[in-house]
């Protein structure tokens, strides 16, 4: 594959998916299985998953259903988004099913913002925001923090959590108001 990588970028190659998207999806799908098994095993105490997806390259095409996406940096970005969506929607029935759903607390985040928004959307999206999505062991009820917020205090939010010292919606707040300062 070494003379094979010199005629193709991860985004672009005359063989169709290059060898960077080949290794993404096989990464993905280990990633996606390890993930729902440590998801669903209670007797975990705590399990931090990074999703290669919606990073480039860009592996999964919303309108087949399957990963044969291939030369498409910008538009790839939109399907890779509803791949993370299937994501985490797959480790929760699977946790659901699994009976941990309920007394467990989820954290759904990033790393950082989509640094080509301009390309997607015009550039409607800030490129620093990113989505935070914090479930409760025992939370049924919506709650919404309306306050600008840091998610590098997500660390220290997950340790209260862990530690018992956070377990409303109300206290999420007063934790991250308290770290702000």
């Amino acid at each position: 594959n070494q003379i094979r990588s010199v005629a193709e970028t991860s985004f672009l190659s005359p063989f169709g998916q290059s060898l960077a998207t080949h290794h993404q999806v096989n990464n993905y799908r280990y990633l996606l299985a390890a993930a729902m098994a440590f998801a669903t095993n209670p007797r975990l105490g705590f399990v931090m998953v990074h999703f290669p997806v919606p990073h480039p390259p860009y592996i999964f095409n919303s309108r087949t259903g399957r990963f044969d996406l291939s030369n498409s940096p910008v538009a790839g970005y939109t399907d890779a988004l509803v791949l993370a969506d299937r994501s985490l929607a797959q480790v929760r029935r699977a946790m659901e099913a699994a009976g941990v759903w309920g007394p467990t607390a989820v954290l759904i985040s990033a790393d950082h913002g989509y640094r080509s928004t301009v390309s997607v959307d015009g550039g409607r999206i800030a490129d620093r925001w990113v989505p935070f999505l914090l479930k409760l062991p025992g939370q049924h009820e919506h709650y919404e923090y309306r306050k600008r917020l840091e998610t590098v205090y997500s660390g220290d939010l997950l340790l209260e959590v862990l530690a018992g010292k956070v377990a409303t919606p109300t206290d999420v707040a007063a934790s991250l108001e308290g770290s702000s300062r």
